[in-house]
């Protein structure tokens, strides 16, 4: 039985499934688990194409060809903008500080700048729109999918590394079945706790 106490009520379950994100690190720590994960700010740049009717076919796109991953995705969060942005963060922050200024967050958006000038001469040079998200990262970019190695009914899910959103439906269904105490309906091997061989402790 796992109980839950908050500042309102104290609540008993058969299992539960922690998917902390940015504050993952804070939440396991104290249940014995040092998992190696990095916490990145990440600028989600929009770039105004110049002509509205140029790239209403443009699929998305990831670049590995260098030794940036820049990734782009048709207009679709803003009407008459493309987003572009860089996959790879370098800023690690606190997660409590997400919306303090960061010193030389503007690294990525020239190289951005850079790469749209080169590859999109029809889109404007500078991004119109930018906003920020965090990532939480591993050191292979796996999530980590699996149950506490202590204690099977605490089911974790955290690190997606940037790709929790598109693989949520795959991804409920895993943590479901972990928590449910079935066998999981994907092979998760590559997203266990133990790939990372690191010492873990009782509460």
């Amino acid at each position: 039985m796992v109980t839950v106490e908050t500042n309102k009520s104290s609540y008993k379950a058969k299992s539960i499934v922690l998917a902390p994100g940015a504050w993952s690190s804070a939440v396991l720590k104290p249940l014995g688990l040092n998992l190696p994960l990095e916490v990145w700010r990440i600028n989600v740049c929009y770039w105004k194409i110049k002509n509205p009717t140029d790239f209403q076919d443009m699929p998305v796109f990831i670049d590995y060809s260098g030794t940036h991953h820049i990734y782009g995705l048709p207009c679709l969060e803003y009407p008459g903008h493309m987003k572009i942005c860089y996959h790879i963060g370098n800023n690690h922050i606190d997660p409590e500080l997400r919306d303090a200024e960061a010193g030389g967050r503007q690294n990525d958006i020239e190289i951005l700048k850079t790469f749209v000038q080169d590859h999109f001469p029809g889109l404007e040079s500078q991004p119109s729109i930018i906003e920020t998200c965090i990532y939480t990262t591993t050191p292979d970019d796996g999530p980590v999918l699996d149950v506490h190695p202590v204690y099977p009914n605490i089911v974790i899910g955290c690190g997606f590394s940037g790709h929790g959103f598109k693989l949520a439906p795959v991804v409920g269904q895993i943590l479901s079945d972990l928590a449910s105490g079935k066998a999981p309906s994907f092979d998760i091997s590559h997203n266990r706790i133990s790939r990372f061989n690191i010492q873990n402790s009782r509460l």
